[in-house]
């Protein structure tokens, strides 16, 4: 069987599930609203792919 129960990979950066995870911290008050900006940022912005600059 193999693998983790439970366990998922993670989203890919800029992709709508990171996104979303990210403004359900903020929505929760993990993160403040300057930190979800600059991820926000960060995301939007990351390169596609392992290896890129």
């Amino acid at each position: 069987m193999g693998g983790h129960p439970g366990w998922s990979a993670p989203p890919a950066p800029g992709s709508p599930g990171a996104e979303q995870i990210l403004a359900e911290r903020y929505a929760r008050g993990e993160i403040d609203e300057e930190e979800y900006l600059r991820r926000l940022d960060i995301l939007r912005v990351a390169p596609s792919g392992p290896g890129k600059s």
